[in-house]
């Protein structure tokens, strides 16, 4: 209870108890989002990659690379098949597609 001289030490130290409850609770969850929204952003880039690709063959080019917020996608072409390669989190990945 509040009285003249503030609020008592059972009551500060249970009300900072409950704040570090709450705000340990929200750690992983805003982690999970932020890791699911990078990789949603990276499935974005690949398309974008895949589009400007599939315009550059149309040119006769049939290999190519951009870099996107730090992350470089490869993409070349094998007849049908478009492959690109990009880097996330120091492990590379491949997708290809047939078209």
């Amino acid at each position: 209870m509040r009285n003249e001289k503030g609020f008592s030490f059972a009551e500060a130290m249970l009300t900072l108890t409950v704040t570090m409850v709450i705000f340990g609770s929200l750690l992983p969850i805003s982690y999970r989002m932020l890791a699911k929204l990078h990789d949603q952003k990276i499935d974005v880039h690949l398309a974008y990659t895949s589009n400007q690709a599939a315009i550059k063959r149309g040119h006769g080019i049939l290999t190519g690379n951009r870099v996107i917020d730090k992350v470089n996608y490869s993409w070349t072409w094998e007849e049908r098949l478009l492959c690109i390669d990009y880097t996330k989190t120091e492990i590379t990945y491949q997708s290809c597609e047939n078209y």
